[in-house]
């Protein structure tokens, strides 16, 4: 499941948690909030938040050291996690996104193998 940070991505409570449940949000750029994080988390989904083409995994156990992504994409990880953050702009109708980075990241989690990936 993925988009933009909002009221729309709590329809990932009617998820099926599996190895490859994940969720993609994206964020304003600067802009942050554990809404969707914690509830991914706590239903033993995986977690990623997207600004342009940095992102941030959040995941039950550890962070994510994924080499396929850390060639492509700029990232932050504990303890560089963004703080909770509402810029202007943030509930905004203009959020940049690098298609890109969210594609690589699409086609890495739909070709996990079958054992959990933590």
């Amino acid at each position: 499941m993925m988009g933009v940070h909002g009221n729309g991505l709590t329809s990932l409570v009617w998820m099926k948690p599996s190895p490859r449940s994940t969720v993609i949000e994206f964020f304003y750029p600067e802009g942050f909030a554990h809404d969707y994080e914690y509830t991914s988390r706590a239903l033993g989904m995986v977690h990623y938040g997207f600004w342009n083409d940095k992102w941030v995994r959040f995941c039950l156990t550890s962070f994510s050291t994924d080499k396929f992504f850390l060639s492509f994409c700029r990232y932050f990880t504990s303890p560089d996690v963004p703080p909770v953050n509402y810029p202007k702009g943030f509930q905004g109708n203009e959020i940049p996104i690098d298609g890109a980075a969210v594609a690589r990241l699409c086609l890495e989690r739909l070709t996990l193998s079958e054992e959990a990936d933590d």
